[in-house]
């Protein structure tokens, strides 16, 4: 009998749902989308109702639809979106630098161009500075190149291996702190270092006669003694007295063919002032004058 009555509902049903598909009229009330109708029509259609809804979303994904999200990532490239760790984004390809959703299509929609760039594996970095000696890299403050142990010239990362290449010699220098710079010029005296030009070395005052500095402190040790000598400006020599002196021919003589006679009033004597470099002489006229011989 409960089978009998099964197929006669489902007959029902069937010749129901050909009259209302030729009629127009809608088997669950003035609702169409189902919110209409009494509470057994509307959960019994329920279960279709709601999976037909859920193939609807689903659909709107893929066909489109308001509201539809695009699947899959954004296809722009790394310029604008970046790149996860351990790459780097480079000119590669041809990705387009801009893309956005389309909520009417469901689809992204991108710019006409190439300029998003390609997420690639970085290279192998090479581990710690660069072991070239500071013949190359130079050295930081404070510290002075020297050719000290044994340390390449030149060294290049290998991106292949991601270890550094070097050449095969000793000749990079090492850096070492730079010595404590003593102030000042040395202290040691003239017999050691000289003189400027125009000064000479003297033994005068109490100079060390040996001074050198020490790293350590950075100050000058001397040795305890006055032999060192101290500059004192040349004094001028009598050739820097302009002209001949003028003192008569009783100090000097007079050339070949003249004689030398009391005549005019010449001084006997006169020496060069070096302090000045002028010539100074007596207060009198005992010098002489030459005069060309007489004919005899």
């Amino acid at each position: 009998m409960r089978l009998l009555n099964t197929v006669s509902t489902l007959c029902c049903s069937s010749v129901l749902s050909l009259l209302v598909a030729a009629c127009g009229i809608s088997s669950l009330g003035s609702g169409v989308g189902g919110d209409g109708g009494s509470d057994s029509t509307s959960n019994s259609g329920a279960g279709t109702g709601s999976s037909s809804s859920s193939g609807a979303g689903n659909g709107s994904s893929s066909s489109g639809g308001a509201g539809a999200e695009c699947r899959g990532p954004n296809p722009a490239g790394c310029r604008t979106q970046g790149c996860p760790a351990g790459q780097s984004c480079v000119d590669e390809g041809c990705t387009p630098s801009s893309c956005g959703c389309d909520p009417a299509t469901g689809s992204w929609y991108c710019t006409d161009d190439c300029g998003g760039g390609t997420c690639v594996a970085d290279e192998p970095a090479c581990r710690g500075p660069n072991p070239a000696g500071c013949r190359t890299q130079g050295c930081p403050a404070g510290q002075s190149c020297v050719d000290e142990g044994c340390t390449p010239s030149s060294c290049e990362c290998d991106p292949a291996t991601g270890s550094w290449i070097c050449t095969d010699d000793c000749g990079g220098g090492t850096c070492v702190p730079d010595e404590p710079a003593c102030g000042g010029p040395n202290p040691v005296g003239c017999k050691t270092q000289g003189c400027p030009a125009g000064q000479t070395c003297v033994e005068e005052g109490c100079t060390p006669s040996r001074c050198g500095c020490d790293p350590a402190t950075g100050s000058w040790v001397c040795t305890d003694d006055c032999g060192g000598g101290t500059c004192v400006p040349d004094e001028p020599d009598e050739t820097e007295c302009r002209d001949p002196s003028p003192a008569g021919c009783k100090t000097h003589g007079c050339p070949a063919g003249q004689t030398c006679v009391e005549e005019g009033c010449t001084p006997s004597a006169c020496g060069c002032d070096t302090a000045r470099g002028v010539w100074i002489c007596t207060a009198d006229c005992g010098g002489g004058i030459c005069v060309p011989d007489s004919d005899a």
